[in-house]
């Protein structure tokens, strides 16, 4: 973190590199605003991000597939905005119910 370089310690910084997300998605990359780019058109990580955003909202450990997650992540992708993606988790079945058994909902 910090400025920008081209050089460190007297060498050219390569600041290229190929990554795999969960799932097997791969891509590569020049620089870091080229891999900015890359994860910002990833769909895995706008899911991610929805994920994350329901467990802390709701205090449940929600995993890929459970019911109601996916209409929520399919609407992020669409949209991407984070303020209606908050709304809308509160809104929902998984923020207002919790089973009576305290499992998952």
């Amino acid at each position: 973190m910090g400025r920008w370089r081209t050089e460190d310690n007297g060498l050219p910084v390569d600041a290229s590199g190929t990554v795999t997300l969960w799932g097997g998605e791969t891509f590569s990359f020049e620089n870091g605003v080229e891999f900015a780019h890359q994860l910002a058109k990833s769909t895995r990580v706008y899911d991610c991000y929805v994920l994350r955003w329901t467990r802390y909202a709701t205090g449940v450990q929600f995993v890929e597939g459970d019911e109601g997650l996916d209409e929520l992540q399919q609407d992020f992708r669409k949209n991407n905005n984070v303020k209606e993606l908050l709304v809308r988790i509160a809104k929902s079945d998984l923020f207002r119910y919790r089973r009576k058994d305290g499992g998952q909902p």
